[in-house]
């Protein structure tokens, strides 16, 4: 059995399919299917991984690390507590993890290969270190560009009778917790086609939409509260860790109340500090980003030589897809209709476990190129022998 991953910036997910159901990996301590990226190295030597990490984090930040998907290819190694880690060693504990839990659910059976999801502006050496963590984690894996995990599984949810019939061309929109891609995919009798080369952002999610509600809080919030974050200590640490939690909750209430309300406990002081945020200013900030979001679509067809006209729909995918603003920006913007892929967080693993199925059942891996070729369903294929990558 071959398992499917998305590993995300902030949270990841992986899937297998049983039986023709698809089955989602449990998170142990949270109960849900979305594990946090996050690792915590404990005093002594224990890596606590997803939730577990979550519930330490504050303890000693020194010891915790998240996000490292954005910083990918860096060659400064992070120091956590007394242990020096390189980008793709944190990956690689993620997809461990992901990868023990999931044989704890299929009875302890041992999983030895994977079906692992990559932004599809990723270059072949960020591909390399994706398929050579998944080598440290214990895995053979297989490279899926995330947008197309999306249309996979976006048309196996729509049934055989959509799965049948060819031609449809979709542009994926894929805006997730750290990076932004689009693909233009038509579909085929047989798959997907990529009809340019995918366009993105590598530092454009979630956590900059966090960022820009922290640094609007910061601003807005009583001197005492300020004072407090902008300090330099472990304290104040602890204190900007919580906020910005707090901040992304505050998001992710602005996309089912026009207004979003959190209370503030400020060290030191006898009251809770209230603090809201209301949709229209959060829109404005969202409005660069989103914008620039737009442009990269409208480069895309233009790639491809094709007009909107030709475009049946765009399939929206990632957590930033439940934001109404981008949703509404993207339907007065564009001359086709917009859909939100079901469960758009977790889609991306079960397109991956999907296609990781279907390599079980061919027994191969479709291998296409960069500069032309594109294949079944479509991945850059990369292996990993003699401590060197090869892209195929």
């Amino acid at each position: 059995m071959r398992l499917g991953i998305d590993f995300g910036t902030c949270y990841s997910s992986s899937a297998f399919l049983l039986r023709d159901d698809l089955v989602l990996v449990k998170e142990p301590l949270s109960h849900t299917f979305s594990f946090p990226s996050s690792l915590y190295i404990t005093q002594q030597g224990e890596v606590l991984v997803g939730q577990a990490a979550e519930n330490q984090r504050l303890r000693a930040l020194f010891r915790y690390r998240s996000g490292f998907k954005r910083d990918l290819g860096q060659q400064e190694p992070f120091q956590l507590g007394e242990r020096a880690m390189q980008p793709e060693e944190l990956v690689a504990e993620v997809l461990k993890k992901l990868k023990t839990e999931a044989e704890q659910m299929n009875g302890g059976t041992a999983i030895s290969s994977a079906v692992l999801t990559v932004p599809a502006i990723y270059a072949d050496y960020k591909r390399g270190l994706m398929a050579h963590a998944g080598m440290m984690a214990g895995l053979e894996v297989a490279l899926l560009d995330e947008p197309v995990a999306t249309a996979i599984y976006h048309t196996w949810k729509a049934g055989a009778e959509q799965r049948s019939s060819g031609g449809e061309v979709v542009l994926v929109y894929d805006l997730g917790g750290g990076t932004f891609d689009a693909a233009l995919v038509r579909k085929t009798e047989f798959g997907y086609e990529l009809l340019a080369l995918p366009v993105g952002l590598e530092q454009c999610g979630g956590m900059d939409l966090d960022r820009m509600i922290f640094e609007h809080l910061k601003r807005n919030c009583s001197q005492e509260l300020r004072a407090l974050l902008e300090q330099r200590d472990e304290d104040a640490m602890r204190l900007r860790a919580m906020v910005t939690e707090w901040c992304r909750g505050l998001k992710h209430q602005l996309s089912e109340a026009q207004e979003a309300f959190v209370s503030i406990p400020v060290p030191g002081a006898t009251a809770m500090e209230p603090f809201s945020l209301d949709r229209d200013t959060f829109n404005e900030m969202v409005a660069s980003l989103a914008k620039e979001t737009v442009q990269l679509c409208h480069k895309l067809v233009e790639m491809a030589g094709i007009g909107w006209e030709s475009v049946d729909y765009l399939l929206m995918v990632g957590g930033c897809s439940r934001i109404p603003y981008i949703k509404e920006l993207l339907e007065n913007e564009f001359q086709c209709r917009v859909e939100r892929v079901d469960d758009p967080e977790l889609a991306i693993s079960r397109g991956a476990a999907i296609y990781a199925a279907e390599l079980e059942r061919r027994d191969d891996n479709p291998v296409v190129s960069a500069n032309g070729g594109w294949g079944l369903f479509s991945s850059i294929s990369v292996t990993w022998s003699n401590g060197q990558v090869h892209p195929s």
